[in-house]
């Protein structure tokens, strides 16, 4: 599962920097997709922040996700 997203006031490329400061990697811009990020209205700003899990993750590494995306979103 992958989900991407932004945040209002926020560099999605400022939340992906912030999170690896935690060891938490994630992408973000357009990942190649420039059309759905016209449809999305993305194309003018910096792009989204996309996030992959899996099956191997923890329940642990999710809430720990949850808690630094509050810290950095803000």
């Amino acid at each position: 599962p992958t989900f991407t997203f932004t945040v209002d006031g926020v560099d999605s490329g400022a939340i992906a920097r912030r999170l690896a400061e935690r060891n938490i990697f994630v992408w973000s811009g357009y990942y190649y997709a420039w059309e759905p990020a016209s449809v999305l209205g993305l194309r003018e700003g910096p792009g989204a922040v996309r996030i992959g899990l899996s099956h191997y993750n923890s329940a642990a590494e999710v809430d720990g996700l949850v808690a630094a995306l509050d810290e950095v979103c803000r």
